[in-house]
């Protein structure tokens, strides 16, 4: 039953809006757009897909995955590329070379804790077991040895690229938060790591994206997104 393209426009047409979110009904790589968004406080359809509803438009998407970004019909894919546009078109990325690749450095190293933490712990937000726990503890504690570091010596106070906020700052922030969500044997997770908590509460108070979390919508369980992503 050929009904892609029109499985398509039925989720991601700019019927909705001139900006529209294409994600799950839950956290995962979709939570760092919103972030921005609300940070910005962009109008946008944030439209929120079950997992059948997704394999109906699998085959319809540019890469076959969400999130995507409709923008005016035009169909953006990939987060990372994603979060380029966004920071471009609101004029919050960086303008020198160096400072972008530092950037894209961090969104790249963000991406590869994830995909540990989902190989390991899953794609959820909300405490696993101890044992999983425990097991994965090295892991985060390696890679925030490692981003603490950059921190240090490439001036990320109090965001990434020091005083300019960008898109990669909720994508940061927000794995660290899914972490710390399922660390719950851990509460003093990142107490050992100043410049990493000095980030996340900068980004956490920003009153727009303070506001954002306060009434923010969890949505389902991480099943679907889990099952959806693999």
């Amino acid at each position: 039953m050929k009904l892609s393209l029109a499985l398509l426009l039925l989720y991601i047409s700019t019927v909705f809006s001139a900006l529209t979110l294409v994600y799950f009904d839950g956290r995962g790589r979709g939570e760092q757009h919103r972030l921005f968004f609300a940070d910005q406080q962009v109008a946008y359809t944030d439209k929120r897909l079950t997992g059948s509803q997704f394999m109906q438009i699998k085959k319809s998407l540019p890469w076959g995955h969400v999130p995507v970004l409709n923008v005016s019909g035009t169909v953006l894919a990939d987060t990372a590329a994603i979060n380029v546009y966004l920071g471009r078109q609101y004029n919050l990325w960086p303008s020198d070379s160096f400072t972008e690749q530092r950037l894209v450095a961090y969104a790249s190293a963000s991406e590869d804790l994830r995909e540990q933490k989902n190989d390991m712990i899953g794609t959820g937000w909300t405490p696993v077991s101890p044992d999983l726990q425990r097991k994965f503890l090295p892991i985060v504690q390696d890679w925030l040895f490692y981003f603490e570091r950059n921190l240090k010596t490439t001036g990320g106070n109090p965001y990434l690229c020091g005083t300019l906020f960008t898109p990669v700052d909720c994508r940061v922030w927000d794995i660290l938060d899914q972490i710390y969500g399922c660390m719950s044997q851990y509460p003093n997770l990142y107490d050992n790591y100043p410049m990493t908590s000095a980030f996340r509460k900068a980004v956490s108070t920003r009153p727009n994206i303070a506001k954002y979390l306060e009434n923010r919508k969890l949505g389902i369980s991480d099943a679907v997104v889990e099952e959806a992503e693999n």
